[in-house]
């Protein structure tokens, strides 16, 4: 049907305009099937850490019932019972606990718990430890999330 082959169009025309974008320019070739994988990767991936996050903050609430009253006390007082909320509603709320279980949430159990690895370009010491020049630095979230120190 028609509407099944939008989201199919909408990924050619995708492809099409980052294989303008970006012929020749990584030392390797990307034809349309990379082009859409890495597309494909980008969408999947955002879904999967987004689900995750959120299962992960419910599952503190209901851990903590305490918090999870405060939080629905904080959200009925600001929206009234309104039947439908909207985004307009969310910007002019201050729903300042919301954002800090939130914030506590991702720290307990962030949707990527090792950083993107990085190269350091010159020998450097880091909490007492040295990092020689060329290194692969991975950076793990969760431990930090997790350390008394910070």
């Amino acid at each position: 049907s028609e509407r099944r082959r939008e989201p199919r169009r909408r990924a050619h025309r995708l492809a099409g305009e980052g294989r303008l974008r970006w012929k020749g320019g990584f030392g390797f070739h990307l034809d349309d099937n990379k082009i859409k994988a890495i597309i494909l990767d980008m969408f999947a991936g955002g879904t999967g850490t987004s689900a995750s996050a959120l299962e992960w903050a419910m599952s503190e609430l209901m851990r903590n019932p305490a918090v999870m009253k405060k939080l629905q006390g904080q959200i009925r007082e600001a929206f009234h019972r309104k039947a439908v909320v909207t985004e307009a509603d969310l910007q002019a709320s201050n729903l300042r606990y919301l954002k800090l279980v939130i914030k506590e949430a991702l720290r307990l159990h962030p949707p990527a718990p090792l950083l993107v690895p990085r190269e350091s370009i010159d020998t450097c010491e880091l909490d007492g430890y040295t990092i020689p020049a060329k290194s692969r630095v991975i950076v793990n979230v969760w431990a930090i999330g997790r350390d008394p120190k910070y």
